[in-house]
């Protein structure tokens, strides 16, 4: 009973302390936002043979990361965003990659120690990966779309308590999809796309469509981010108010 008691205050006293500038740390975050593709290239197929928009909408996702004296993180992160879920021709987009995030207010801190005393940071990151971006239908009239992406994000980050932030996040994601254009991505069937002409290339398509010019978009998608932080070392106090009293 009374390990349970003072586990508890141990845990309360964390979550209740003044926030704290991590040094080092290992910190797990869950962005939760809105996807707005940007596109006159991406199209899906929902109802055979109607094209349209991909549609915009809630993304949720893991990033997992490792920040170093507070000036740098390294991240791997993945989200994703579904339509139609509880349909048999369902569709979604995702995200696999990693990130390089920069803490230029942390690093001003040597020139202007007076930052030290704030609750909040300002990060940008750049990152790359995996990306993929379609919806199945019956027929032959899918549509998926595959390749790498560049992702440039702003974030605004406030210090809740020493190990809990709370972040506005403003990425933009630039896809470079791949000159093919799956129809059946399990099959590997598809067309090469060029000049916002649907060729008809069918079987399988991988070099099919070596040199031809392929579909472009752009992704915004803002979040809220929730994050805990995991201190491997601790330096100086973000905060220095007057100390609570309990």
């Amino acid at each position: 009973m009374f390990a349970v008691t003072r586990f508890s205050f141990l845990v309360v006293s964390l979550l209740a302390g003044s926030a704290q500038a991590m040094d080092s740390n290992f910190y797990i975050a869950f962005p939760l936002g809105f996807n707005q593709v940007s596109s006159e290239d991406v199209r899906i197929v929902q109802n055979p043979p109607h094209e349209t928009e991909a549609p915009g909408g809630f993304r949720g996702g893991l990033r997992l990361g490792v920040n170093i004296k507070g000036y740098v993180g390294f991240e791997f992160n993945v989200d994703a965003q579904g339509w139609d879920l509880f349909k048999e021709e369902r569709g979604g987009l995702g995200f696999v990659g990693g990130a390089l995030r920069l803490h230029p207010v942390q690093i001003a801190q040597h020139w202007k120690p007076e930052l030290k005393s704030r609750d909040w940071d300002i990060s940008m990151a750049y990152g790359n990966g995996w990306h993929l971006l379609g919806q199945q239908a019956d027929g032959g009239w899918g549509r998926a779309y595959e390749g790498s992406y560049h992702q440039f994000e702003l974030a605004f980050e406030y210090y809740v308590t020493e190990i809990f932030t709370v972040a506005l996040e403003l990425p933009w994601r630039n896809p470079v999809y791949d000159p093919h254009v799956f129809s059946n991505y399990e099959e590997g069937t598809g067309f090469c796309y060029e000049d916002g002409v649907w060729l008809g290339l069918r079987g399988s398509i991988a070099g099919n469509c070596e040199g031809k010019a392929a579909p472009q978009a752009s992704i915004f998608s803002p979040a809220i981010s929730l994050s805990f932080h995991i201190p491997l070392t601790r330096s100086a106090k973000r905060r220095r108010g007057p100390a609570r009293e309990y």
